[in-house]
């Protein structure tokens, strides 16, 4: 079995994950584990900044060796600044 660590920007997401991946992919011998993004000591999701999100990987990888870890974000939310964001223009017809 193999355990992966999926960082979810919310509450939704992490919904997602467990309540439609998580049995499907435990047949395939894959262990999945939705965990949120630290946003504050009290609150969690929402609000990604690229130092929450790299802090949390740190974590996660510190934890152990041998977990393989992704992401699953909301697009719409993130800053332009995020990396790998590539902001998009909408052209308007007026």
């Amino acid at each position: 079995m193999r355990t992966v660590v999926v960082l979810c920007e919310g509450q939704t997401e992490e919904e997602f994950i467990n309540g439609f991946l998580v049995n499907e992919l435990i047949y395939r011998g894959v262990i999945l584990e939705a965990r949120v993004v630290k946003t504050s000591a009290q609150r969690r999701g929402g609000a990604l900044t690229r130092e929450r999100v790299v802090t949390q990987l740190r974590t996660v990888l510190k934890q152990r060796a041998d977990t393989f870890v992704t992401t699953f974000f909301d697009l719409y939310g993130l800053p332009s600044g995020f990396p790998g964001v590539i902001p998009i223009q909408y052209n308007v017809l007026t």
